[in-house]
């Protein structure tokens, strides 16, 4: 699990590997050897991320050695700016800390008085509602409250009317202060200009406008000093599933994999400079549905299906300084070479400043999601061999027996093979070390269940919610007067939406039902359900009822990577 490839600009080791030279090829990472989610790099050529048990990490280019920070805090998030970094916690906290002496806050990028260089919470959160979105920009800082609240902080603007922090000035913000409410996303990215979406689903944009980056249709503009609602003609904003930002150009990624442009032709993945967001023709062309993407200062990657071939298939457009393997260079939508067999593994696709591209490889998210229920140990109901917490109701369902009629045979074998073996019951993941593998094989042998190579997570978890009539929770539907009950099992929802499982692990008798509140019809969000417990969704579903299933998966906090 989280094996990282890498490609590109290997600044100061910067890609993990132990030369400096320019990866013009996929090559597996060697120094970062742990279990990552989350990779990026700065204008410092430092790389930061999280771990997958939520630690940050940070590599500085001047020492050779990765830091990782322990601060009793599951960290989900991470941004980085030019010189500075912004962290957030599953919990809501934010951190901030610097990579360079010179320039690390003297904007207030980092809402500290002074430098830090170890990720610090930031104080004047506190007293605020939960952080739930973070973003940097070039010398800026942005967070989104629970409440809806954005606040920003950091370098204000050049003295050629490009005010970026969206009050109509260029003046630095040395302490947060609030832009705007009813905010629901926000976008950043290594450029100067901004995009938030509120609760209405109208996007808004500010900052550096010289080359129409943010796609307001204006003429002779260098910078748009508030906030202003951006209008599309080509797709509807509702429709967005992503926004990229490089320092000239803007990206959007639609529901149905289209994919979308603004900005210099330098970088925008056309042959034109555009001043409103257009269609990209290489891949229309190519009938070719985006999976994601993800931009640098000056460069895009994306990731897309090639269904000849059912595989991944990576592309590089921008300014690209070095000699590819082919042989070209600056040149739009490049085949990197990169392709990935279409396997049930996910690609965290991740680019830092300069051009250095990290492909994350996972496991599928079902499996993800349920190994952190069991490394998490909350809400458990069992301790197996007096030490080990586990979910009793899923445990027995997947092994097909009783606990006490193994216990015994279970407890022959040391504790790290028992681990091992939950690890196994819990998400089915693969591929196992060989001591792993070991230990699974010999305590499924023990137990009887001689099958396991072939027993399917996905499979066992969908006959689950078709057979099983023990469900112990119910979402409650009431569209058009009319009332529907929808029965689930509380350990699904808690595993795989964090809405529900706030709710579950911090009230002492969490709550036996609840009444759906989106007023979306029963049959959507029954989709949503068997979405969590199969991480599959119908391909075929109307546009209509995509959009508001995705609009589920915000509501309840789903993570929808594989869908």
């Amino acid at each position: 699990m989280g094996d990282v490839l890498v490609y590109g600009e290997n600044l100061s080791g910067s890609l993990g590997l132990p030369i400096t030279e320019t990866q013009n090829e996929i090559v597996s990472s060697k120094e970062f050897d742990q279990e990552y989610l989350q990779m990026s790099t700065n204008l410092d050529q430092d790389t930061v991320g999280i771990t997958r048990e939520g630690k940050i990490f940070h590599r500085k280019h001047a020492e050779k050695e990765i830091c990782f920070y322990d601060l009793q805090n599951k960290f989900v998030d991470i941004k980085c700016g030019r010189h500075h970094f912004l962290a957030l916690t599953i919990s809501g906290k934010v951190y901030s800390w610097v990579s360079n002496k010179k320039y690390g806050s003297s904007y207030g990028q980092t809402a500290h008085s002074e430098a830090k260089f170890e990720p610090t919470l930031i104080q004047f959160f506190e007293d605020k509602p939960p952080a739930k979105m973070i973003g940097c920009g070039y010398e800026q800082s942005l967070v989104l409250l629970s409440d809806g609240s954005l606040y920003i902080f950091g370098f204000g603007g050049f003295q050629i009317n490009v005010g970026l922090l969206g009050f109509g000035d260029m003046e630095n913000k040395l302490v947060p202060t609030k832009l705007a409410e009813c905010v629901k996303k926000i976008y950043t990215g290594f450029g100067m200009h901004f995009f938030y979406l509120n609760e209405s689903n109208q996007l808004f944009g500010w900052g550096n406008d010289r080359h129409h980056q943010l796609s307001l249709k204006t003429q002779n503009s260098t910078g748009q000093l508030t906030p202003k609602q951006v209008k599309t003609s080509e797709f509807k904003i509702s429709e967005i599933k992503k926004i990229t930002i490089s320092y000239c150009a803007t990206y959007a990624l639609t529901l149905n994999g289209q994919l979308f442009s603004v900005g210099t032709k330098l970088e925008n993945g056309m042959e034109e400079d555009a001043s409103y967001f257009k269609r990209i023709p290489f891949f229309k062309k190519k009938k070719s549905k985006v999976l994601d993407l993800a931009s640098g200062s000056y460069w895009t990657i994306v990731m897309v299906m090639d269904h000849n071939v059912d595989k991944e298939t990576f592309y590089l457009s921008g300014t690209i300084e070095f000699e590819t393997q082919s042989g070209e260079k600056n040149q739009t939508w490049l085949n990197t070479g990169i392709t990935l067999k279409n396997t049930d593994r996910l690609v965290n696709l991740c680019s830092g400043y300069f051009l250095s591209i990290f492909l994350i490889v996972q496991p599928n998210v079902l499996a993800y999601d349920f190994l952190v229920l069991f490394e998490r140990g909350e809400n458990t109901d069992y301790l197996l061999l007096n030490e080990i917490k586990i979910h009793r109701e899923w445990f027995e369902w997947r092994i097909k027996c009783s606990l006490e009629t193994i216990e015994d045979k279970l407890s022959q074998f040391q504790t790290s093979a028992v681990i091992d073996w939950c690890k196994w019951v819990y998400c089915g993941k693969s591929p196992w070390k060989e001591q792993e593998k070991e230990n699974i094989d010999l305590i499924c042998k023990a137990i009887n269940f001689v099958d396991w190579k072939k027993s399917s997570l996905q499979l066992d978890l969908l006959n689950w919610y078709e057979n099983d009539k023990s469900k112990d929770f119910q979402i409650i539907t009431k569209n058009k007067n009319k009332e529907t009950i929808l029965p689930v099992h509380k350990l699904i929802l808690q595993a795989r939406s964090q809405l529900f499982r706030a709710m579950f692990i911090s009230i002492e008798e969490s709550p036996d039902s609840i009444t759906d509140l989106t007023a979306k019809p029963a049959n959507i969000i029954s989709k949503v359900i068997k979405f969590l417990y199969t991480g599959n969704l119908n391909s075929k579903l109307k546009k209509k009822n995509l959009l508001q299933v995705y609009e589920l998966f915000d509501y309840y906090q789903i993570n929808s990577k594989n869908k």
